[in-house]
C-alpha cells in the first residue's frame, strides 16, 4: 500500500534491544511505543505552531503572503521575515527526517521518492494552504484515503489483485485534482463553513450579496 510504512528491524524477535532507539529511559521497540512517542512530537509542533501564527512574526508573514509590498511599507524587514521562515520550516524538516530515520532504521535517499512528494503535496492542497489545523486534516484524509478504498475493493465480490494498488494512487490524484477544482481553500474551509453553520443554527439568515441582490 501506497502509505504504508516499513516495520523497523527492531521490531523483529531476533533483533536485539540495544540497538533500539530509548527516550528517557523508555525503549522504543514496539511500533506501539512509537506511536505515542509520534503522536505526542506532532502535537507539541502543532500548539508550536498555532502559537506561532498568533504572534508578531506569524502575522508578518501572513502581511508578507496577501502582498510583500505592502507589508515592506508597513516596516515589515521582508528579507529576515523570508529567512526565519525558511530557517524554522527548514528545523521542523530535519526534526521530521531524524524521527523517520530512527523509525525506519534506514538512511538513504530511496526512502523519499516522488510518491512520497505528492503524497505530502495532496496532504497541503486537500488539508488547505496556510493553515496549521488543515494541514492535520488533509493528512488524517490522505493517509486515511488509500484504506477506505481497500477496504471498498475487499468487499466486493471480485478480486482485482494488483489493480487496488493502482487505484489507489489514482484516488489520491482524483482528490487532488477534485480539490483544485471544487474547493480550492479545502478542508479547513468545508470545516469553518460547518462551524459557522452551527454557530447561527437556528438562526441562520442569508448573506447580502454585493449590490443589493
Amino acid at each position: 500500500m501506497l502509505l504504508c510504512q516499513k516495520v523497523p528491524r527492531i521490531f523483529g524477535k531476533s533483533a536485539s534491544l540495544r540497538n533500539a532507539p530509548s527516550l528517557g529511559g523508555f525503549i522504543l521497540d514496539s511500533e506501539r511505543g512509537w506511536f505515542y512517542v509520534l503522536l505526542i512530537v506532532a502535537a507539541l509542533v502543532v500548539m508550536f505552531a498555532l502559537n506561532l501564527t498568533r504572534t508578531y512574526i506569524g502575522r508578518a508573514w501572513v502581511a508578507i503572503r496577501d502582498r510583500d509590498i505592502a507589508a515592506e511599507t508597513s516596516g515589515i524587514n521582508v528579507p529576515r521575515y523570508k529567512l526565519l521562515a525558511f530557517a524554522i520550516s527548514a528545523a521542523l524538516a530535519a526534526l521530521a527526517g531524524s524521527l523517520g530515520a530512527y523509525f525506519t532504521t534506514v538512511v538513504t535517499v530511496e526512502e523519499y521518492t516522488l510518491e512520497l512528494a505528492i503524497v505530502y503535496l495532496a496532504m497541503i492542497i486537500v488539508g488547505g494552504m496556510g493553515s496549521v489545523t488543515g494541514s492535520v486534516l488533509g493528512a488524517v484524509f490522505i493517509t486515511l484515503l488509500p484504506f477506505a478504498v481497500a477496504r471498498l475493493f475487499e468487499a466486493l465480490p471480485w478480486q482485482l489483485g494488483t489493480t487496488a494498488f493502482g487505484i489507489q494512487e489514482a484516488a489520491i490524484g482524483v482528490a487532488i485534482v477534485g480539490f483544485l477544482l471544487f474547493e480550492p481553500d479545502g478542508l479547513i474551509e468545508i470545516y469553518r463553513r460547518i462551524a459557522v453553520y452551527f454557530e447561527r443554527w437556528p438562526f441562520r439568515y442569508r448573506e447580502l450579496k454585493a449590490g443589493g441582490g
